[in-house]
């Protein structure tokens, strides 16, 4: 389900959607009161949410929802990325957090992460929430509510070598260098205070990225 006003924003994203295999728009409303009223027909697995509509607020919205509907989640897209604004969204109930200038692979990067068990939050988002700091002790795997402080393709890079792909292969499927992908390797290694293929792949189990998926993807999602 998507909850948005604009028109054309509304437009674009079921536009984005319709173009996968993998997510079918169930309905598209205009307030979280119409999604209230909706949901229970429909019975959506996710709902995507403008945080900035104009009669609600977007915490509000999203603990409303999360409150009348705890089997939902839910994946707020905003033009906000003030921390306190970010924390409290994801306080609220909500599962994901996107800004909404962040590439259209995002959106649907952080759908599936959600369908299959996880959270996604944008990394720029992220580090307003949490700036990157060293852990003290380099076994220690983040809960699945952490926020982690990776950009959009360290994230991939450690979800596809956790489920055991090679360098090579994560190369081709990126359309990169492998060079560039112990780049990205190595900048999440030493962000997460890991070392060793063990560490990441305990981290992507707990962020729900190990789900019985190959590439992220959740067949029939319901949103």
């Amino acid at each position: 389900m998507l909850v948005c006003e604009h028109p054309i924003f509304r437009e674009g994203l079921q536009a984005l959607f319709n173009e996968t295999a993998d997510v079918v728009v169930s309905s598209v409303v205009g307030s979280v009161a119409e999604a209230g009223r909706t949901i229970g027909d429909v019975r959506p697995d996710i709902v995507v949410i403008d945080a900035q509509l104009r009669y609600d607020d977007g915490p509000a919205a999203v603990a409303r929802l999360a409150r009348e509907f705890s089997d939902i989640r839910i994946v707020i897209l905003s033009d906000v990325d003030d921390g306190g604004f970010i924390r409290r969204t994801i306080d609220a109930g909500a599962k994901a957090f996107v800004l909404k200038r962040s590439p259209r692979e995002a959106v649907l990067y952080a759908v599936r992460s959600v369908a299959a068990g996880g959270m996604y939050i944008d990394p720029a988002a992220a580090a307003r929430v949490f700036p990157c700091q060293p852990r003290s002790k380099p076994n220690e795997v983040p809960a699945t509510s952490e926020l982690l402080p990776l950009t959009f393709r360290e994230q991939e890079v450690v979800r596809l070598i956790a489920l055991g792909y090679t360098a090579k292969e994560i190369a081709a499927d990126l359309n990169v260098t492998m060079k560039t992908v112990e780049t990205y390797k190595a900048r999440a290694c030493e962000k997460l205070g890991m070392r060793t293929r063990v560490q990441l792949v305990r981290l992507a189990a707990a962020q729900g990225w190990l789900s019985g998926i190959a590439r992220m993807s959740a067949p029939g999602l319901n949103a």
